[in-house]
């Protein structure tokens, strides 16, 4: 785990945990952190995006993905 000092969810989660970008509602597992930002990449596989960890949550059972 990584300390942030950005709010939403505190520290980087385990890899692999499913989460929702909540700028664009993308479902994507947590992959790294890079300079700050977290790289998330869709269930499956397909290419990473990074998203700021103040705008992500955990996903829930009902999110796509």
């Amino acid at each position: 785990m990584h300390d942030t000092d950005e709010p939403g969810i505190p520290c980087a989660p385990e890899i692999g945990l499913l989460l929702v970008d909540t700028r664009t509602g993308r479902v994507g597992e947590f992959r790294d952190v890079q300079d700050g930002r977290w790289w998330l990449r869709p269930r499956g596989g397909g290419y990473e995006w990074d998203v700021d960890p103040g705008a992500v949550r955990l996903a829930q059972q009902g999110d796509a993905g």
